[in-house]
């Protein structure tokens, strides 16, 4: 297979071409699926790349199936069902740039086809490169929308809208832009914290500058919420100039994951990548446990790890005095929460936690919350983020509890959850959801365990 199976040397991956708006050449998709196919096989996935309607797809199917090519049958199958679901979620994105929606339409297909296809019985030819790309195929289902609603944006950090919702704190919002969260910057008498790099070294080179010249010669410190790539990947920049403070889960998932999530972000076109060109992933000068009180002088600071809820390492920043919270991507405002549920590939998600960490944050009732991604809100966000997680728990596992499919289990719940927030975003991270609360309902760990 390509590397990566989403791209090779020289293509600037799948989706490059559609970065600029332009439509992905059909071709080049194919070429990446087709290797190691007979002619025979490689003729019908071709002719469904050609052809990215519902026929097309399952035409190829078929003669995959006849001629016993078990994993492209699973993917082009289920490629299919990608095409009714972005006929109604993208709608509104296919204008004047790709008018007729195929660059997106493919590469939300090749995403669906890598995260749901099923192990193969000849592991060794297809399990390998569909376990290295499916971070890739995550990041193409979250982020698909950024190839026609952004296209060639720089992905960093505006700073032309700076708000103040304290004193001596700075938000530098994002604006609605994908892929850029909230940036803080946070002072005291002698100290100033940064929270977050944004996306890659150039982004983080700005932060840099503005924090800088914001602390006019205090000593500045810098943490980030968790270890994915738009919220940590400009580290390397603070290096000589900041003291970078994480927690310990945070710092192991990004030696752990880290080179992975570079990948995957690279692979979602030519501006991602381009924000990515150089980034080194560095270790940080202080790592602590539990919790760890930085001390700005005149202001303290609260840093503290939640254990695993959207991420294997996410951390809080709390500034008691103003009354701030920093949640990262626990929170994000107008979105349902985010589970990158991919099992068995990647499982490091807790709904069950999450939940229990959305409750202590509200119970906190902080004055201002500044989310991962979206609008500054307040106390009103964390309400919203716990009882959405509590409603889908107990619709999940009251529908669990009855021995109802999962597949059942989501159809009903996601028509459920999107009748009570039909304003969200992300109506896809719902399935995501119901599979993580199902693989974490009790009745099924305790089958776990027993076997």
């Amino acid at each position: 297979m390509a590397p990566g199976w989403l791209g090779g040397a020289g293509r600037g991956g799948l989706v490059g071409g559609h970065a600029h708006g332009e439509v992905v050449e059909g071709v080049v998709v194919a070429d990446v699926l087709v290797d190691g196919l007979d002619a025979a096989g490689a003729g019908a996935v071709r002719a469904a790349v050609e052809d990215p309607d519902d026929a097309g797809v399952l035409g190829a199917a078929d003669v995959l199936q006849r001629r016993g090519d078990h994993e492209v049958v699973v993917a082009v199958r289920i490629a299919a069902e990608a095409v009714e679901f972005l006929d109604a979620a993208h709608e509104s994105d296919r204008d004047q740039r790709d008018p007729s929606g195929v660059g997106l339409r493919i590469a939300l297909k090749i995403g669906c086809m890598i995260v749901k296809c099923e192990p193969s019985p000849r592991p060794r030819r297809t399990v390998r490169p569909i376990r290295r790309a499916a971070p890739t195929a995550l990041m193409l289902i979250v982020r698909s929308r950024i190839l026609t609603e952004y296209p060639g944006p720089d992905f960093v950090a505006d700073f032309s809208d700076v708000q103040e919702p304290a004193r001596d704190l700075m938000v530098i919002p994002n604006r609605g832009v994908q892929l850029v969260p909230n940036i803080g910057v946070i002072g005291g008498t002698h100290s100033v914290l940064v929270v977050e790099t944004g996306l890659g070294p150039a982004s983080a080179e700005r932060v840099l500058k503005f924090a800088a010249d914001y602390a006019k010669g205090r000593r500045l410190y810098l943490t980030t919420t968790h270890a994915h790539p738009e919220h940590a990947f400009g580290a390397q920049v603070f290096a000589g100039e900041a003291t970078f403070v994480l927690n310990r889960q945070q710092a192991d998932d990004l030696v752990a994951e880290g080179p992975g999530y570079l990948e995957s972000f690279r692979g979602l076109g030519a501006p991602v990548a381009r924000q990515l060109e150089g980034v080194e992933l560095v270790a940080p000068d202080v790592v602590y446990d539990d919790s760890h009180d930085l001390d700005l002088g005149g202001r303290v600071v609260h840093l503290r790890a939640v254990g695993t809820a959207h991420s294997k390492g996410d951390q809080v920043i709390t500034v008691p005095d103003a009354g701030v919270v920093f949640t990262g991507d626990l929170v994000e405002t107008g979105q349902f929460s985010i589970f990158p549920w991919l099992p068995p590939y990647h499982t490091d998600v807790s709904g069950v936690r999450w939940l229990e960490v959305m409750r202590r944050l509200a119970a906190e009732n902080p004055r201002v919350v500044v989310p991962g991604h979206g609008d500054v809100g307040g106390p009103q966000l964390l309400a919203d983020v716990r009882d959405y997680l509590e409603l889908l728990r107990d619709e999940t596992w009251r529908r669990r509890d009855s021995a109802m499919s999962e597949e059942t289990i989501v159809e009903e719940v996601k028509a459920l959850m999107i009748e009570r927030h039909p304003e969200w975003e992300g109506q896809e991270w719902i399935e995501k959801g119901v599979g993580c609360l199902c693989a974490e309902h009790p009745h099924d760990e305790s089958t776990d365990a027993e076997s």
